[in-house]
């Protein structure tokens, strides 16, 4: 397949199924935001008041932008206001992605809103490396005062922080109920005390979505640094994931291609989620505070994981036209609080030995998967990608038919397994079209842009290679790199050049491969094709009947899975992949 990184085909509006999904999408929202209001307390007058203030300033993009000029922009501000969806953690991972792009030897302040003001020396001797995190928390009381999760995802940030010697600020009232414009007011008097007491730094601040209305924060902002000697003053607006912003470009077809667009005032919006994710993510923490659960502990919430994977069924079900009655009526989805089912399945004799083995590698690797014998789903996470995966791959399941057992020979088990991952993969995206994998530019980038070795990585290892069909990963797109995932990236660049007719001797090791490589490669290669079967399903180079027969076809026939992977490679290779910053 070709390379990433240019700009995908020119279109004229959006396709018939991305129109589809928008209306989808729409009704979605609308339906959540009903619930959501019905919920939540705390919508009083004032609130309503600075909210609609909100929606009639933060509205319309006008066009997309690319990521390099928005960090060209930033490199001229004084301060940069992200946007934060407090319970989204990939809205913590775009700020980080915006910070590590800013040059080494600059001097930065982050200013956190989840951090509470009047504890400079605590951050300061966070930053030093003189306390852990969990100590920060604790000293901070972070686990009652900041409801909405645990600081995890803002890990990477600390670290960049550290290693570069930038500096840590809080944001929040510590405590104190105060008015939003009131938090407003506070945030740019800590902003503006920061600035003078490390002159020459530019400021990054990570705060909630709705306080980036120009007459908010950002105002709040100017007014206080107005007039500072020698500096500019200017304040950049980085809006994440508004739902009008969204909405409209979605009627364009525009989130499917893009992931910066140019908003006026000189202002940018990142869409790194659609917005019923983001509703999902806040929907996940309200059964958190529900269960009684601690904050934090999104993973220990069991309905919350049931009823991602029910929307994201019903939603591939609406966006593709399949049937999904019987998927929900007959599935239990059980998460890594509820543990006892390993011990049911134990119980059941139905699994072997090293059947179960793998079942408990999938859980200490912290594995999504689906087994179909016991009609059951295992989400390590609460992550709507996981659930949207396996909803996916339950769903192919039960309208395949296909059989329990592994196909016999060694070349069909490779690519049945990769063919499920990506049909998985594909339906994944179709519910959260925000979510990247790997392709080969990034694995070259792993291996340092070295050439596909003349002989195999390792020694291939003997035995049988395929854990009990169908039951799937997902979410090895997180954690840091393990020497399979090296091992893997090599032989999945060697497989990419064979399709392409170069010869690679040793690549049929692969299909002798121990359990851990096996499983590695195949869903390396299915979440590479499951990219580009969705790219290809939106730009209309795939038709919706031909996505959806791929939830009917049951892989068996001998020969079959490898005809039908280097037919779909060739069909829907061509389609390019939005860049990614």
């Amino acid at each position: 397949m070709p390379a990433r990184g240019k700009k995908p085909e020119k279109k004229l509006g959006p396709t018939p199924f991305q129109a589809e999904i928008y209306r989808l999408e729409l009704e979605l929202y609308e339906a959540n935001q009903k619930l959501i209001n019905e919920v939540v307390e705390g919508y009083t007058d004032e609130f309503r008041a600075y909210e609609a203030r909100y929606r009639r300033t933060v509205r319309q993009s006008l066009g997309p932008a690319d990521f390099t000029a928005l960090i060209k922009e930033t490199h001229a501000a004084q301060v940069v206001l992200v946007g934060d969806y407090h319970t989204l953690k990939q809205s913590q991972r775009s700020f980080f992605r915006i910070l590590r792009r800013q040059a080494k030897g600059s001097p930065l302040i982050i200013g956190l809103e989840m951090l509470p003001v009047g504890h400079q020396e605590v951050l300061d001797d966070f930053i030093a490396g003189d306390l852990s995190a969990a100590e920060l928390s604790d000293r901070l009381n972070l686990e009652k005062r900041w409801p909405f999760g645990s600081l995890a995802a803002l890990e990477p940030t600390f670290a960049l922080a550290k290693e570069r010697g930038w500096k840590l600020i809080g944001l929040d009232p510590a405590g104190r109920r105060q008015t939003l414009e009131a938090r407003d007011e506070l945030a740019a008097k800590e902003i503006k005390k920061a600035l003078d007491r490390w002159p020459g730094a530019r400021c990054f601040v990570l705060f909630g979505e709705l306080h980036l209305a120009p007459a908010h924060l950002p105002r709040a902002i100017q007014k206080a640094i107005e007039g500072r000697r020698g500096e500019a003053g200017r304040v950049l607006r980085i809006h994440q994931n508004s739902e009008r912003i969204w909405f409209e470009a979605a009627a364009k077809g525009v989130p499917d291609e893009h992931e910066v667009l140019s908003v006026g005032d000189g202002a940018y919006a990142l869409l790194s989620a659609s917005p019923v994710v983001c509703q999902q993510s806040f929907l996940t923490w309200l059964d958190q505070l529900e269960d009684g659960a601690p904050p934090g502990s999104l993973e220990n919430t069991g309905d919350a994981g049931e009823r991602g994977f029910r929307h994201s069924l019903t939603l591939l079900g609406r966006a593709l036209g399949l049937p999904v009655k019987n998927a929900l009526a007959k599935v239990r989805v059980v998460g890594p609080a509820d543990l006892s089912f390993f011990e049911e399945l134990r119980r059941s004799g139905r699994f072997t030995k090293d059947e179960l083995l793998q079942v408990r590698h999938h859980i200490l690797a912290s594995e999504s998967y689906y087994i179909p014998r016991a009609n059951l789903v295992y989400l390590a996470t609460l992550s709507l990608n996981h659930a949207a995966e396996e909803a996916s791959h339950c769903l192919r399941h039960r309208l395949s038919g296909e059989g329990l057992e592994d196909p016999r020979g060694l070349v069909d088990a490779f690519y049945s397994r990769v063919l499920n991952e990506a049909v998985g993969f594909m339906g994944s995206k179709i519910v959260s079209p925000k979510r990247k994998c790997a392709h080969p530019e990034e694995l070259r980038r792993l291996l340092g842009n070295k050439d596909v070795p003349s002989q195999p990585p390792l020694p291939a290892r003997r035995g049988r290679t395929a854990p009990p069909r169908r039951v799937s990963t997902a979410g090895h797109e997180a954690g840091g790199v393990r020497k399979v995932d090296l091992e893997a990236a090599r032989y999945v660049l060697a497989h990419k050049e064979m399709e392409h007719g170069v010869h690679v001797p040793w690549l049929s090791e692969v299909f002798h491969a121990g359990p851990e490589l096996f499983n590695a490669v195949t869903h390396v290669l299915g979440y590479i094709l499951g990219d580009h079967l969705y790219y290809a399903l939106v730009r209309g180079v795939l038709s919706k009947e031909d996505a959806r027969q791929l939830y009917y076809e049951p892989f068996e026939d001998e020969g079959a899975a490898l005809m039908l992977y280097f037919e779909l490679c060739a069909r829907v290779g061509h389609v390019e992949i939005p860049p990614r910053a």
